[in-house]
């Protein structure tokens, strides 16, 4: 079973595709998602939302894999709480 915040940002994925959250694990290659421009933005802002970050603008092109992103709002979630 995944960590909280893997399964969370999977389940945004999901919602954004559209598709079962059992489908996508942290291996899954962003390229396989078929997230276009605009699937692009709205999943940064639901991110951003749901861990109250700000991302940036290509996270979602820069991550090779669903892990890389769980990483990168790791990342993020920690750096906010050092500042």
């Amino acid at each position: 079973m995944s960590e909280p915040l893997e399964q969370k940002v999977i389940e945004i994925i999901a919602s954004a595709k559209n598709r079962d959250p059992a489908e996508i694990t942290a291996a899954t290659p962003m390229d396989e998602l078929g997230l276009d421009s605009l699937d692009g933005m709205s999943l940064i802002f639901d991110l951003e939302n749901a861990f109250d970050i700000e991302i940036p603008e290509d996270a979602p092109t820069r991550a090779k894999t669903v892990g890389e992103l769980v990483d990168g709002v790791r990342a993020l979630i920690d750096a906010r709480g050092a500042a």
